[in-house]
């Protein structure tokens, strides 16, 4: 979606999205994390890449511009989404704990 979007409402939109799927990996902890890191970070990419394939359709961009943008963008809103979920996670293990006094 960013790379179809060159709106800066939109970027801001996807990243966030792209937070929260982060957010749901750190939470979650799903056994192949690292697969569904690539997987979601190489979203924004491939849909750049796409637009540029497709016939009769021009990008206002670059194709480096569409592809380094996207994973930028991407690895910006993951790296504090997934770090934001193992801390929730954490958080929420030491909260159900009782207090040992």
């Amino acid at each position: 979606m960013m790379g179809a979007l060159h709106h800066w409402g939109w970027n801001v939109a996807c990243t966030g999205m792209l937070f929260g799927f982060a957010f749901a990996v750190g939470v979650k902890q799903p056994r192949p994390a690292w697969l569904w890191l690539i997987i979601i970070a190489a979203g924004p990419p491939a849909a750049g890449l796409l637009l540029h394939v497709i016939p009769g359709f021009n990008p206002p961009g670059s194709l480096a511009n569409d592809f380094g943008g996207g994973l930028i963008a991407s690895l910006a809103a993951l790296i504090p989404g997934l770090g934001a979920g193992y801390m929730f996670r954490r958080l929420r293990r030491l909260r159900a704990q009782p207090s040992v006094t």
